[in-house]
């Protein structure tokens, strides 16, 4: 099934929304020049799957990219806001500078996961002989086979299997999501979200069934392929910039300067 994921509340929700079209005005002088078709072109298919409870709490931000660049550029739109003088000194960077507006910088965080797996499928035998080499899929992506799985099991719990007798393996699935936010500290001496990039990692889980030959019992055994037991993601989706801290920044700023309609659910892509 073609996947594409959104978040931000809790629920199972499908979001369907379209892009306002407007007609952006050209700033010659702007390092960064973007049309409101790329954000049209990055935002539009908001055909994403909400899974239960994901994401519960918003953790701490911590800050990986910070730029003046657009400093100089935004007191143009400092002279056209209201006549209020300004003081930055109150908010300072890691490095102890005066903000100014029109700095931008990306923050990230990593949502706390839901604890929920997704079941993907069963392969079970009268012998375990039968299904040994069949293989198993998650996502479309090749994960291992049957005896992979249970001889992963059996490691675990110090155990042996009877290939002659009955075996399954259950897989399923689970999600963790880490976000990068473009944000930009604006005439209100506030730091403002205006653009999102996010990273969908899936982990894949086992459930093994078959015969102890040790102990001639039926055994299950549950393996988690997670960070904490030495594995990685087996797939990594990527939304668009999300590993171009300076596109994010960039893409900030020409959303804050431009006033362009700004999507905080980004498009996932493979």
């Amino acid at each position: 099934m073609k996947k594409y994921l959104g978040f931000k509340k809790l629920g199972v929700a499908i979001l369907t929304a379209g892009i306002l079209c407007v007609t952006s005005p050209t700033f010659a002088a702007s390092p960064v020049q973007y049309k409101i078709d790329s954000a049209k072109k990055e935002n539009a298919q908001l055909n994403y799957i909400k899974k239960e409870g994901y994401k519960l709490e918003k953790p701490v931000q911590s800050v990986v990219y910070y730029d003046t660049s657009h400093v100089q550029e935004s007191k143009a739109k400092l002279k056209a806001s209201s006549a209020t003088s300004i003081t930055t000194n109150a908010v300072v960077t890691p490095k102890a500078i005066a903000v100014e507006p029109g700095t931008t910088r990306v923050t990230t965080y990593q949502y706390p996961v839901s604890g929920s797996l997704y079941f993907v499928e069963k392969k079970s035998g009268a012998t375990a002989n039968s299904i040994w080499n069949v293989s198993m899929y998650i996502v479309g992506k090749l994960v291992g086979t049957v005896g992979g799985f249970i001889q992963d099991g059996l490691s675990l719990a110090l155990d042996s299997v009877d290939k002659t007798a009955g075996a399954s393996v259950q897989t399923f699935k689970s999600y963790r999501y880490t976000e990068k936010n473009g944000q930009v500290y604006k005439t209100s001496k506030s730091w403002g979200t205006y653009y999102t990039a996010e990273q969908e990692e899936t982990f894949k889980h086992a459930l093994n069934t078959y015969r102890s030959k040790k102990y001639n019992e039926t055994r299950s055994v549950n393996v988690d392929y997670v960070p904490s037991r030495g594995y990685s993601a087996f797939k990594i989706a990527y939304s668009t910039n999300y590993k171009n801290n300076k596109a994010i920044s960039d893409r900030a700023w020409t959303n804050w300067y431009k006033g362009y309609n700004y999507y905080k659910t980004p498009e996932f892509a493979s």
